[in-house]
């Protein structure tokens, strides 16, 4: 895990996430100035390769078949269980249920 990787701007950036660089996703769980903190390189099956400076990065977002709920949950749940969290950013939110019935933020 890298510490911190610096970017030239933040500001569009959600406070944690997934982002694209070339080929590799990198997962990051804070922000710090002009640099993602507490970084995962070649997150979801990427490989961690080096970049040049100024290559363009991007928010990593996907749409995926997310496991199945381990419980029935009540519309004021709080706490859900999922059966696996692959594929998930470190923090972020989804959606639930076809048609996005439902939003969950984590």
């Amino acid at each position: 895990m890298d510490a911190t990787v610096l970017l030239s701007d933040v500001a569009d950036l959600p406070s944690c996430g997934l982002l694209s660089v070339e080929s590799e996703i990198i997962a990051y769980k804070g922000i710090a100035g002009n640099a993602i903190t507490n970084v995962l390189r070649g997150h979801l099956g990427t490989s961690a390769v080096s970049h040049s400076s100024n290559t363009t990065v991007n928010l990593y977002t996907a749409s995926f078949k997310a496991p199945a709920l381990t419980q029935n949950i009540s519309a004021d749940a709080t706490i859900m269980a999922l059966g696996s969290g692959d594929g998930f950013a470190p923090c972020g939110w989804a959606t639930l249920g076809n048609n996005d019935a439902a939003e969950i933020i984590y």
